[in-house]
């Protein structure tokens, strides 16, 4: 199944050249995005622009987010850490493709449990956008980050994601 996200109010402008920058930086992430095939990274369809606005097509990720998973759930530590090793691989994935998540928290992870294996971790809302054309980020997870490099942005709400991990516990407002 496929989730199709649209953003109307995301159009081209002859007398806005920042939106038609912000929008041409999203679309080329999600051709960055769409060539990464890694089992931790949601899949991206399709994408573009259309006369309805600016659309995003990409693969439905069953299971559960990071924070509903964890509060809900009585799991082992051996459990926790092969989370937190997927999420590891996952971060590192994108690394090395040059690609930043940029919004790393709980509620943009999600978390499978095949019957037959280890729990998968998965990134969601990768990329994502606002109404305004804008980068979204939850200053929760990145706002005390010393450094203004998306990828050492990430790198910090993966070390406090991976604490929540371990520890069991995440913040339900992330």
């Amino acid at each position: 199944s496929l989730i199709v996200k649209i953003w109307p109010s995301l159009q081209p402008s002859e007398s806005d050249e920042g939106m038609n920058l912000r929008l041409f930086e999203f679309l080329d992430k999600c051709a960055d995005i769409k060539r990464t095939t890694h089992p931790n990274v949601q899949s991206i369809v399709e994408f573009g622009l259309s006369p309805v606005g600016l659309y995003l097509v990409v693969e439905k990720c069953s299971g559960a987010s990071l924070n509903v998973f964890l509060n809900e759930s009585d799991i082992s530590t051996a459990y926790r850490i092969q989370l937190a090793l997927g999420f590891i691989k996952g971060v590192r994935s994108i690394h090395e493709s040059g690609i930043a998540h940029s919004d790393l928290k709980p509620s943009n992870v999600f978390i499978g449990t095949p019957e037959d294996g280890p729990p998968t971790t998965k990134f969601i809302d990768l990329p994502d956008i606002d109404a305004a054309g804008g980068s979204k980020s939850s200053d929760e997870y990145t706002a005390t980050s010393r450094s203004q490099n998306p990828l050492d942005v990430d790198r910090y709400a993966a070390l406090l994601i991976i604490v929540e991990m371990l520890d069991g516990r995440v913040s339900s407002s992330a």
